[in-house]
């Protein structure tokens, strides 16, 4: 049985991961950091999912695009909610200007900051 280190996850982050800037809501200074980021559509069908068969009958369904930054734990340390992101623009898509709506630590070193656009 193999186990992922801390020097695996860092050079998955080299490898696909991109510039952005972080900087905490309350002051702070500006940090440069490496993550993956995402910002793909996702849908959720409800009369997909094994529920009752008045859930089934509901029709509820949403569609949603969450942009979303996948970072090392160690590299977003006292970044929390409200904090500035800015992504760099690359050759795949512009960047962007977000705020962090919440962080989402896995346990395992990585940590996921879920954005929101920035409307300022």
């Amino acid at each position: 049985m193999s186990f992922e280190t801390a020097d695996d996850r860092a050079c998955f982050i080299d490898a696909f991961g991109r510039e952005a800037f972080v900087t905490p809501a309350k002051g702070g200074e500006r940090r440069r950091v490496f993550g993956i980021f995402d910002d793909q559509h996702a849908t959720f069908d409800a009369n997909r999912w094994p529920g009752s068969e008045y859930q089934m009958q509901s029709g509820a369904k949403f569609s949603s695009t969450g942009p979303r930054l996948e970072c090392l734990t160690a590299s977003l340390a006292g970044i929390k909610q409200r904090a500035r992101v800015e992504i760099t623009p690359n050759d795949i898509d512009e960047g962007g200007d977000f705020t962090v709506q919440d962080v989402q630590p896995d346990g395992t070193g990585m940590t996921v900051l879920m954005l929101i656009e920035r409307d300022e």
